[in-house]
């Protein structure tokens, strides 16, 4: 049981990670670097994609 709490709650920081690099492409885009924006949304969606996983896979064991 506690390492389903332990996944639950690496799931809900890798929410919050993800959320804050989606949000900082905006910021690299006003800098002028394309590239890195593409790089810093893809990081994003697959954190907030293995924290959902984490999160139900945490409330599943």
């Amino acid at each position: 049981m506690a390492q389903g709490y332990l996944m639950i709650e690496l799931g809900i920081m890798g929410l919050f990670g993800g959320f804050w690099s989606i949000a900082g492409t905006r910021l690299v885009r006003e800098q002028g670097y394309p590239w890195l924006e593409k790089i810093g949304y893809a990081a994003g969606v697959v954190s907030l994609v293995l924290s959902i996983i984490y999160i139900v896979w945490g409330f599943t064991r």
